[in-house]
């Protein structure tokens, strides 16, 4: 890539700007914005720290996610992809630029995922240590290659794999705060609310203003630990799974915790080590899209029953959920083809709808139809929704005045959610999700991060897509996935070095 004749200026243009935000003079945050992957905190510290002092140094992002070979004799797998970040936007996600580096294949997704990953964190460490020598085509001189992950990006229970936590419904919820949950016995599950329904002074985290302790690298091991200690010395499953549940981490992990030995190991990638949990951010695109935007439709036309005595005041009558049902689906005939999928009546097929149908529907739809058939409260918490996404999900950037509007809409519709929807009472607790609590992080990784749409799992789930259709083997899954993707890359690396 260094070599190529248009992807090798590509890149140094990428490092040469994330080298020039990192040297603006002022405080320790982007004054003029997130726009790319270079504005966040993480980019800002890791320039700053020297990993891309040189201007070939290379921008890692890492992305996992599960796929289905297909349903019948399931083959299940795990596929890890990387990313050049410093790229631009329009070529790092095209599907030639997204690189499967390793897939588990089997009959179910791999019960412990962090197993697999030692050849290729063997291979991260190798590259950020660097690699002298390096002469590209068209350059006289050798250099130093160097490439350092700053980004791992997936779906919550796939982050939680690797984070090596106990999961995202758990007793223990957070990944960047420290607040606990309640276990409701009757569902068994556990739900997250502000206050106790039993107890209103007895306070569990605030939505403005938000006290609770934050998680760090340091925290998240000193946990890990313990629940080491736990398993070495003998002590009861018992006893693990309940230190496990109370911090909800329930060992070290080779990414992201890593033990003593493991540091060790992979001594040169203490940097990425030392910014988790932050380098693991919420997937805007998995928590608002195919968690949070269903939960109100839900909601707001019956899908959802609560017992108790509180009237379902925001549920709209049936007849009025069938003609809107109606009205998106007779809008098919009025839009292009590619837009045509998402225009499908979202009463009867909610539990088939995608996150871009999501996406259009709070882009397009919901405004106009829920306007005079929605009650005044509902409306209003749910067009609070719809106004940050809008701006944290378009493919541009976002200026400090942008994200403070998209955190007081966030935090309104949290409020409201729990204030009219929830209304503190017993009987209504099993509507308190995780998903409605980890929104207040949102605005937060963005800061850290970078903008939305740099670590969304479309390319991703794009690039996956075209996994299962690289296996004509059914007895070898595996063997000719793995052979398929070595000639695909081989055969493109060879016009590569041809035309240079």
């Amino acid at each position: 890539m260094q070599g190529d004749p248009f992807l090798g200026p590509a890149l140094k243009k990428g490092t040469r700007t994330a080298q020039s935000e990192a040297r603006k003079k002022g405080a320790f945050t982007p004054k003029h914005g997130i726009h790319d992957w270079y504005n966040g905190m993480i980019s800002l510290e890791a320039v700053r720290a020297g990993l891309f002092d040189e201007i070939i140094d290379v921008a890692h992002g890492l992305s996992t996610d599960g796929f289905e070979a297909w349903r019948q004799r399931g083959s299940q797998g795990w596929a890890n992809i990387v990313t050049v970040l410093n790229l631009s936007p329009g070529k790092r996600t095209q599907n030639d630029f997204q690189t499967v580096v390793s897939v588990t294949l089997g009959p179910k997704q791999p019960t412990d995922l962090v197993s697999f990953l030692n050849p290729l964190v063997e291979e991260l460490n190798f590259l950020a240590r660097g690699i002298s020598g390096v002469r590209a085509f068209g350059s006289p001189n050798s250099v130093t290659l160097r490439a350092n992950v700053v980004q791992i990006t997936g779906d919550t229970p796939a982050i939680e794999k690797l984070l090596n936590f106990s999961g995202h419904n758990d007793f223990s919820l957070g990944r960047n705060r420290e607040y606990h949950g309640y276990y409701h016995a009757p569902s068994k599950q556990t739900f997250f609310h502000p206050t106790d329904p039993t107890d209103p002074s007895a306070v569990r985290f605030y939505v403005d203003n938000c006290t609770a302790p934050r998680r760090t690298a340091d925290s998240i091991s000193r946990d890990a630990s313990v629940v080491e200690e736990a398993k070495s010395t003998g002590r009861s499953l018992a006893y693990q799974h309940a230190l496990s549940k109370k911090s909800g981490v329930k060992g070290h992990s080779l990414l992201f915790v890593p033990s003593e030995a493991m540091r060790r190991m992979y001594p040169h990638l203490v940097h990425f080590w030392s910014i988790i949990p932050a380098a693991a951010a919420y997937n805007i695109m998995h928590l608002l899209l195919q968690n949070v935007a269903p939960h109100p439709w839900r909601l707001f036309s019956g899908l959802v029953p609560v017992a108790g005595e509180a009237e379902e005041d925001y549920v709209m009558p049936k007849a009025c959920v069938a003609i809107i049902g109606r009205e998106i689906a007779c809008a098919r005939r009025t839009v292009p083809r590619a837009r045509a999928r998402a225009l499908r009546n979202n009463y009867l097929h909610h539990r088939s709808y995608k996150a871009a149908d999501w996406m259009y529907w709070l882009h397009s739809s919901a405004e106009v139809l829920l306007v005079g058939r929605n009650p005044e409260f509902s409306y209003d918490i749910f067009m609070s929704q719809c106004r940050a996404c809008r701006l944290l999900m378009r493919p541009t950037g976002l200026t400090p005045a942008e994200l403070a509007a998209v955190d007081a809409d966030l935090k309104h519709f949290v409020r409201g959610y729990y204030a009219s929807i929830y209304r503190g009472t017993w009987e209504r607790l099993p509507l308190c999700w995780s998903v409605i609590a980890a929104i207040l992080d949102i605005v937060e990784n963005v800061r850290a991060c970078w903008p939305a749409w740099v670590s969304w799992q479309f390319p991703t789930e794009r690039k996956i897509g075209e996994l299962g259709t690289l296996i004509h083997s059914r007895s070898k899954p595996s063997e000719n996935l793995s052979v398929s993707l070595h000639r695909r890359y081989q055969a493109e690396l060879v016009p590569s070095f041809g035309n240079s």
